[in-house]
């Protein structure tokens, strides 16, 4: 019994190992050998100390380094300042105008130069982002998957009750 939990552990090592020098090896193209510090790691990159970029075309600049193709796109979404001179910009990822759900990457700069960034992209994609479905016919199957006697749409702005659950 021993000798099988021993097996697992050293395959799962072997897994984790293997799935980790993948994301490594990807994360370490030339493009990101060239922009980033020798401690950055996937989904945290630092920038060298003698490069400068400001957050408004850093990811046009850098699309190869960060494995962005044509239809990729970074969108500002928030920026905000903190009190100790940083500003940090955060980019949604979009693929041909669609939000790629859970993919941000934040900058961090300070004197308007990028000096970090982390968070995490979908890149390689190549997916039809046409819906198969109208939006009519969604929301009608929406509707009668639901019940419900009244909607939020329905209600007036000033109005607290929103909808009712039950008929």
């Amino acid at each position: 019994m021993k000798t099988n939990k021993t097996k697992l552990v050293i395959l799962l090592s072997l897994i984790g190992s293997d799935v980790f020098s993948q994301n490594d090896s990807t994360f370490w193209n030339s493009k990101m050998s060239e922009i980033a510090m020798p401690n950055s790691s996937p989904g945290w990159v630092r920038v060298k100390e003698n490069i400068q970029f400001a957050p408004d075309n850093f990811f046009t600049q850098n699309k190869d380094a960060f494995g962005l193709k044509q239809n990729d796109n970074m969108v500002l979404i928030k920026t905000k300042s903190d009190e100790l001179g940083f500003t940090h910009y955060k980019y949604q990822h979009n693929y041909k105008g669609v939000k790629v759900e859970g993919c941000e990457y934040i900058l961090h700069t300070q004197g308007g130069n990028v000096l970090s960034a982390n968070g995490k992209l979908s890149c390689n994609l190549d997916i039809n982002v046409t819906p198969s479905v109208s939006e009519s016919s969604a929301l009608s199957s929406a509707l009668n998957s639901i019940i419900a006697t009244k909607y939020g749409w329905e209600e007036k702005k000033n109005d607290t009750t929103f909808w009712s659950v039950y008929p």
